[in-house]
Order: structure tokens, then sequence, then C-alpha cells
């Protein structure tokens, strides 16, 4: 069964938000990275239990991808890639539905909800992805 689907207007304000968390985010981590030679960690995960997060390294790889680095990005977290994707293309996909009155992004959030709620192998799929990552992340010692 398919989990609660969030409202189209209720999906833009939360995803909107979110965005400008990470430009704020990525920003302030850019700041005070370039401040203090390097980027301070606030995982909470790692800070209590010294192992890094599946995400740990993903604003890194976003300060790599700014540079023009891909290569490196890829290589010190694929999720930055995924996040730097998201970061560029929601809102702006999301403006283009508001101003056409469309609901395609609403419409891919409920396909991919009904994918991952309805289809077993995909969820599993998609927990591998993350179990495999964060064990890269653990590998490679971040």
């Amino acid at each position: 069964m398919p989990g609660t689907i969030m409202k189209r207007h209720h999906l833009h304000r939360f995803v909107l938000a979110f965005c400008l968390a990470g430009y704020g985010w990525v920003a302030w981590n850019a700041s005070a990275g370039a401040a203090a030679g390097s980027t301070p960690s606030l995982c909470v995960f790692r800070n209590a239990t010294g192992i890094p997060c599946p995400s740990c390294g993903a604003t890194r790889s976003l300060e790599l991808l700014l540079r023009g680095d891909i290569a490196g990005a890829a290589v010190l977290n694929p999720v930055g890639i995924l996040l730097a994707l998201a970061l560029l293309s929601f809102p702006w996909w999301i403006l283009a539905d508001t101003v056409r009155g469309g609901d395609s992004f609403h419409r891919f959030y409920r396909t991919l909800d009904r994918a991952f709620s309805t289809n077993r192998m995909l969820a599993l799929a998609g927990a591998a992805l993350v179990v495999a990552n964060w064990s890269w992340n653990i590998l490679k010692g971040l």
C-alpha cells in the first residue's frame, strides 16, 4: 500500500525549503572551509560513533563539483552528484509547473512513492545502494 501522498503545494514548499537550506549549507561550508582551511563536520552520527554515515562527504562532493572536479566528487561521495542534480533541477521544475499550472513534479513524486512502497525488489535495491555507499565511505576512512 503506498504511503500518504503529500499535496502538490505542500510538496513544492517542502522541496523548495530544503533546496534553500541546501544552498545555504553549501555556501556556509564553502566560506567556513575557505576561512579555516577545511570544512567543519556537523554529522551527528559520525560525531557520536566515529563512523561516517552514508551521506558523509556529500557537502565536500558538492564543493568539488562547484570547482569542476566531477571525478573527485564521484569518488568522494556520489550522493553529492545526486544532490547537485536535485538542487539545480527541482526549483526550476517546480517553477515551470507553477507557471504552466502543471503537476509533472508532483506526478514524479507520486510515481517514486508508489514504486518504492509497492515494489519490494526496488526498495531492496535502493537500500543496497545506500549500504554500498555507506561501506564505501567507511572503507575510504571518510
